[in-house]
């Protein structure tokens, strides 16, 4: 069975709640003591004395260097976050079963493991921060406005008042629906152009090329029209509040009311209005930056969520320094078959070298999987042959790729046990099985690198010599140095097989 588990994303944060915090409150005491600035500022124009200046200049120097400091220790704290996350993010994504990772496809392991993590960056480094300051800062200006300008003062900020409403109230309600239709939309897009761009030999072949290309068309007028439509319901109401979010807004409203005022009033409607809207500038899409994040934080949750392969127990170093699989299971084997969807057979041609040791070999005993309740194999008693070419055949539907899964731990069963030379699948580890059993896909995919670095994979260490041992074992004759990526289908095949023989 397979072992589900908890999501992580709030468990890899803890190791980094201390020093984040230590962020915030720099950030915290930095907002304070730019109002201090103001504040000497205000009573400079007041009382002109030298004082003022010594303590403005202190204060400009004390927020600049808490500012620098928090900004230090909150992205140290993220960086240290999201390495632990993209560590149990790839510890994770080891574990899971093949269909898992089919139905994850290679674009979204990499949105999970890069894009949704990135994603994490601006919440977790500067909104908090972020928002520790439009709460110090405006709260302290609001007091220092009412005690030197009196409540007249506070006028000076409804408009920044109005327009923060409606930038982080209005305008996420608004758009939440179409950034829903926008992501579902954008997706289509991009599977559109996926499909015309891969499907490029299919299209060839068929000849027709219409069905990506009208998918592409659909998809990019219904996002032309959504964004018509968003921007018809926003656009007016937004630039109406970015006008009012503008310093020009704020200084006018506080020459109208403090016009009569003494000088030193005036000037503290003026610095204290714009302190109080300063925060709110600061902030910009810090609340679109939190909807992402949230959103991807989700995702990274429901796939650490995902069931995992039982891990077995830790794995020890091998005796005497080397790496022997456990020892063959002794009689005869038998090769045996009663699954509910039937392999039509199970077919072992010996090895011409009858005087071969044999080498451990997978037994399953009643193996049975369902899917959403399905049988799917199963029940199921095989013994694969040691020394020996196994075909396994059967219709479409028929096991063949489920059982191929057990073989290599690709898949748990839901019942029955599976061993390998005498020891159960579940009391070996892991991290080992890649080194005991091994599956060479139809197309086995490459990295756009030279043969070597394709093989280092498999043995970082191998010398130059070990490497071409390996190909000739494959019977590929490539130079080290060509690069993988214009190997053919056959040649990519034979080189998934030297990164599993001739070590």
């Amino acid at each position: 069975m397979l072992t589900p588990t908890r999501p992580g994303t709030v468990r890899a944060l803890n190791g980094s709640v201390a020093r984040l915090a230590a962020g915030v409150g720099c950030a915290a005491l930095a907002a304070g003591t730019g109002t201090a600035l103001l504040v000497a500022v205000v009573e400079f124009v007041r009382a002109p004395a030298a004082r003022w200046v010594w303590w403005g200049a202190l204060a400009l120097t004390a927020a600049g260097a808490l500012n620098s400091l928090s900004s230090w220790l909150a992205h140290g704290a993220e960086a240290e976050f999201e390495h632990r996350l993209r560590r149990t993010l790839a510890v994770h994504v080891s574990r899971l079963p093949t269909p898992a990772l089919a139905r994850l496809g290679t674009t979204g392991l990499r949105a999970r493991l890069d894009g949704d993590v990135t994603a994490l960056h601006h919440a977790v480094a500067h909104l908090p921060g972020e928002i520790a300051t439009m709460l110090i800062a405006p709260l302290a200006a609001l007091v220092l406005l009412t005690g030197y300008a009196g409540p007249l003062g506070l006028v000076a900020v409804v408009p920044a008042a109005l327009a923060a409403v409606f930038h982080l109230v209005v305008v996420p309600r608004r758009s939440r629906r179409f950034a829903a239709d926008r992501g579902r939309v954008v997706a289509r897009i991009v599977a559109a152009v996926d499909d015309m761009v891969r499907g490029a030999v299919i299209t060839r072949v068929h000849g027709d090329e219409s069905g990506a290309s009208a998918r592409y068309t659909t998809a990019t007028r219904e996002f032309a029209h959504g964004f018509r439509d968003w921007v018809g319901r926003v656009a007016t109401p937004a630039a109406v509040a970015t006008a009012l979010l503008q310093p020009s807004a704020t200084l006018a409203v506080a020459f109208c009311v403090g016009h009569r005022m003494p000088v030193w009033q005036l000037t503290a409607v003026c610095v204290f209005g714009l302190a109080a809207l300063a925060p709110v500038l600061r902030l910009g899409h810090g609340f679109d930056h939190l909807g992402a994040a949230r959103d991807a934080a989700g995702r990274i949750d429901a796939l650490l969520a995902e069931p995992v392969l039982h891990p077995g127990p830790a794995e020890q170093p091998p005796a005497c320094g080397t790496d022997s699989p456990p020892p063959p299971p002794t009689g005869s084997p038998v090769t045996s078959i009663t699954p509910v969807t039937p392999v039509t057979s199970v077919t072992s041609v010996p090895s011409v070298d009858d005087d071969a040791a044999s080498a451990p070999a997978p037994v399953l005993a009643a193996v049975t999987v369902t899917v959403d309740g399905r049988p799917v194999l199963g029940p199921l008693d095989l013994a694969v042959v040691p020394n020996a070419v196994t075909a396994v055949t059967g219709p479409s539907g028929s096991g063949k790729t489920t059982l191929l899964r057990l073989l290599s731990r690709g898949t748990d069963p839901d019942d029955g046990t599976i061993s390998l030379g005498g020891t159960p699948y579940r009391d070996l580890p892991l991290e080992s099985m890649a080194r005991r059993v091994a599956t060479v896909p139809q197309s086995p995919g490459v990295l756009p690198r030279s043969i070597r670095e394709n093989l280092l994979l498999a043995r970082p260490h191998a010398t130059d010599e070990e490497l071409r041992a390996a190909l000739a074992a494959a019977a590929l004759p490539v130079p080290l140095d060509a690069p993988a990526a214009h190997l053919s289908g056959g040649e990519r095949q034979r080189l998934a097989l030297a990164l599993l023989t001739g070590w």
